[in-house]
């Protein structure tokens, strides 16, 4: 037990803060950052050391992740930073020293410095920080074809891209556009460019659909713009040269033959006449495309006044051979019109023997005939789980 207890020792922060605060001796803070009694005079004392072998040595060694951190953050050479980066066990003392790494490259205004550094760091951190500063065109493309990260070939990638983006003469943007290795300066480019041939070219030759989609974006030739919609053997770029195209005839005949639904989606969705709307309601073999279609006969529908087109639309679709297309549009269609009686009539009989004799499960839901048993003789109760058809009452 000590009899003469130094005054850095004490448990009043105060007075072992004043204590510290006159202390210059190296060997002594050393002590007092390992032996303090309060832990923030450890911090303090950590500090007030210069001594790069002893802060080293502390942020190799102490017990306390703080008290490395403090230490971290006074340390100068770049291997020693380095070190404690992959080393040590607590990632805030990591961080640290990385951050401790990256701020000393923010400060280096050498392009082979920096390339060296961004081509050959161990840390991805460090590349990134290097390579968002270096300049040469052919040594960013290399770093983001080649670096092991992806996070650093993005940023190489940005780095062209925003170097792109400044670039207004056309020919310069064409060839980097037809030339370059990565797609997403391609892009750039593409995005930049107004000559209309040379869209077209990019749009049919590009190897990359999304680079192909861009350029097909750009184009306002409607013949061109069909040919694409037709035989480009991407769905994307069929796709986006589809919602450009406003010829009814031709976006039928994609919506009849294209292989896939996304683009007889696209191309529904710009279809107004309802004779091609229903066929393809009718026809598709997908779901999606044809609600498309049906949800634009109901809205053309609601939007009619006359109750006798309402009725022309609905005889037109056949209910034998398309019942949820017929309840479909029946449901929507009807809404907000008084329809005369005998249309109801004509309506609610070919639903009614529909319901009762070809489709109890798949259309019933819209309404149910449901009552009591008629016996267990009774084909609907039996069979088809208690389903029972009164009979038609006109």
């Amino acid at each position: 037990m000590e009899i003469f207890k130094p005054a850095w020792k004490s448990k009043n922060y105060q007075k072992a803060k004043r204590a510290v605060n006159k202390i210059t001796d190296e060997k002594k803070l050393i002590k007092i950052a390992s032996n303090a009694t309060i832990f923030n005079i450890r911090l303090l004392a950590t500090e007030r050391i210069t001594d790069q072998n002893e802060l080293i040595k502390i942020a190799k060694t102490h017990e306390l992740c703080d008290v490395r951190i403090i230490a971290t953050e006074r340390i100068i050479n770049q291997n020693e930073l380095l070190e404690i980066a992959k080393t040590d066990k607590d990632s805030n003392v990591r961080k640290v020293a990385t951050k401790m790494i990256t701020d000393q490259i923010r400060k280096i205004t050498n392009q082979n410095e920096l390339i060296k550094i961004a081509k050959t760091h161990e840390l991805c951190d460090v590349r990134i920080i290097a390579t968002e500063r270096i300049t040469n065109q052919n040594e960013l493309l290399e770093i983001a074809k080649t670096d092991k990260d992806s996070n650093v070939r993005q940023v190489a990638t940005e780095m062209i891209t925003d170097q792109i983006r400044k670039i207004t003469n056309q020919n310069e943007l064409i060839k980097i556009a037809k030339t370059h290795e990565l797609c997403d300066v391609r892009i750039v480019a593409t995005e930049r460019i107004t000559n209309q041939n040379e869209l077209l070219e990019i749009a049919k030759t590009d190897k990359v659909n999304i680079v192909r989609s861009v350029a097909t974006e750009r184009i306002k030739d409607k013949n061109k713009l069909i040919e694409i919609a037709k035989t480009d053997k991407d769905s994307i770029v069929r796709k986006t040269a589809t919602r450009k195209i406003f010829s009814q005839n031709e976006l039928f005949e994609i919506a009849k033959t294209d292989e896939n639904s996304d683009v007889r989606k696209a191309a529904t969705e710009k279809i107004f006449d309802q004779n091609k709307l229903f066929e393809i309601a009718k026809t598709d073999k997908n779901s999606n495309v044809c609600q498309v279609a049906t949800e634009k006969i109901i809205d053309q529908t609601r939007k009619t006044k006359d109750p006798y087109l309402v009725k022309e639309l609905l005889l037109f679709c056949d209910i034998n051979k398309h019942p949820k297309l017929y309840y479909e549009i029946y449901n929507g269609a009807l809404v907000g019109h008084e329809i005369p009686n005998n249309i109801i009539k004509i309506i609610n009989r070919r639903e009614y023997e529909l319901l009762k004799s070809k489709f109890p499960y798949d259309c019933c839901s819209i309404e149910r005939y449901s009552g009591p048993s008629c016996g267990n003789n009774d084909k609907y109760y039996t069979e088809q789980r208690g389903l029972y058809f009164p009979p038609f009452n006109e």
